[in-house]
């Protein structure tokens, strides 16, 4: 699963690569190996654009999906 979050210029990559790696940690709904990749996507006009690459079972797949766009809608 590819997901993708955006943070300020402002904000140090080591902290937000930090923070999201610490998240996915918390996340039992994916794999822990293999290991997310977590990397700057892009960079937008007003904002750092991070990607997650993340594994999770097949049966665990929707329930990590829909999570990720709850928590996406919610600006998390």
């Amino acid at each position: 699963m590819s997901l993708t979050f955006d943070a300020e210029y402002a904000d140090d990559p080591n902290d937000v690569m930090a923070a999201l790696k610490a998240a996915y940690d918390r996340e039992m709904l994916f794999l822990r190996d293999p290991a997310p990749w977590i990397f700057i996507d892009s960079c937008p006009e007003s904002s750092v654009r991070y990607g997650i690459n993340a594994w999770a079972a097949s049966r665990d797949f929707p329930q990590a999906k829909k999570k990720h766009e709850y928590s996406r809608a919610r600006g998390v």
